[in-house]
């Protein structure tokens, strides 16, 4: 079903995560790469290889 805002709560994470479980968490409509020059410079809504759930991938 397609969808761009979803949200939920971390049930496990790896030691180097930024959240824990239990923590609620919502995805950006964005998801960008974080790697290419323009996530570097924190122009990650121009990313050339971003992915947006609902719209160019199927629903969240």
């Amino acid at each position: 079903m397609p969808g761009h805002e979803y949200c939920g709560e971390v049930l496990e994470a790896g030691p180097l995560a930024r959240w824990r479980p239990g923590d609620r968490v919502i995805a950006p409509f964005i998801l960008a790469c974080g790697d290419c020059p323009e996530c570097r410079s924190g122009q990650s809504t121009t990313c050339r290889a971003q992915r947006v759930p609902g719209f160019g991938d199927r629903g969240a």
